[in-house]
């Protein structure tokens, strides 16, 4: 027995506060954000930059599982850096590596070596999220980074509508949209930095000990003492706890053990939001209909729209 995991609310103040180390590298002239990760890593930075109409100084690219689990992120990761380096208008850069690049044990040894900078522009790397481990904050980390930037810049105009195209909300936050409707309590599985793309959720704070060990019975321990009155918990994956190989059915089956109702709704954090709401809503109809079939289910309080268009399946823009 692990010790308890701790359960937070994303909401209100501490979602409108999120990512204050995006926030400022964003807000320096000239400085280009090269992000990597998952469909949440980026989103939420991508909104930022959005926010700040700064999308010209960001860079993003999305990883796959089998890229993770073959350790052949590092390609792309260099691909992204060489494009901001060749972006008229950048300054330096700062490479904002994600918790997946840490579990994976990925590292920037000799990245800079292997890239084309003929003007010579300085490369940082900065990592992000709770698998960190640090000395200072993040916050003091970065300051540090950015007082090595040269000051003589004479501040070009980046050109502005460079990003080819949009990144996609990841599945959790799709599910979120469709339990929205629902008299439910969702819960996002996490070591704490995927609750950022979201604007209302509880979610986990798991570190890097505790991902190492047994965590199901923790986990369901946990969500046994936050649940409320009858409510059905609905459990969400992130990418950390899927590739750490947390068992998300053996969750549901421990809340069984404990009286409690619970569903995994299917889904790992790395599909889009339209193919989380999509599986979520099957789920969510299967085990209704197999209430019903035995004669439990209530028609009027638990109804599933599987064919009608719902606002909550489009894409925020």
């Amino acid at each position: 027995m692990g010790e308890i995991i701790e359960i937070l609310k994303m909401e209100g103040e501490n979602a409108e506060g999120r990512c204050s180390a995006a926030r400022r590298i964003l807000q320096t002239d000239g400085v280009a954000l090269v992000a990597s990760g998952t469909y949440g890593c980026i989103w939420s930075l991508y909104t930022i930059a959005r926010e700040l109409n700064r999308l010209e100084q960001f860079f993003f690219c999305y990883i796959t599982p089998w890229e993770y689990g073959g350790g052949q992120q590092d390609s792309k990761i260099r691909a992204c850096v060489q494009k901001a380096l060749l972006t008229e208008g950048i300054r330096a850069v700062i490479l904002y590596p994600s918790c997946m690049e840490v579990l994976t044990g990925w590292t920037q040894d000799g990245l800079e070596g292997e890239l084309e900078n003929p003007q010579g522009i300085p490369v940082y790397t900065l990592f992000r999220g709770p698998m960190v481990k640090r000395r200072i904050s993040v916050m003091e980390e970065l300051e540090k980074i950015l007082k090595q930037i040269p000051s003589e810049w004479e501040g070009q105009k980046l050109c502005s509508g460079r990003m080819e195209f949009v990144p996609q909300r990841p599945d959790y936050s799709g599910i979120l949209d469709i339990l929205s409707y629902y008299d439910c309590q969702a819960y996002l599985l996490t070591p704490g930095g995927c609750a950022s793309c979201t604007d209302s959720v509880l979610y986990t704070r798991i570190c890097d000990v505790q991902l190492n060990g047994h965590l199901e019975y923790d986990i369901s321990r946990a969500i046994g003492e936050t649940a409320q009155n009858n409510k059905l918990c609905c459990i969400l994956g992130t990418p950390p706890l899927y590739m750490a190989g947390v068992d998300f059915e053996e969750i549901v089956s421990l809340l069984g053990d404990m009286g409690i109702q619970g569903i995994y709704l299917g889904n790992t954090g790395f599909a889009p939001a339209v193919e989380g709401a999509s599986k979520a809503m099957l789920k969510l109809g299967q085990m209704f209909a197999e209430k019903y079939s035995r004669g439990l289910g209530n028609l009027k309080s638990e109804r599933v729209n599987l064919l009608e268009h719902d606002s909550a399946l489009r894409e925020r823009n």
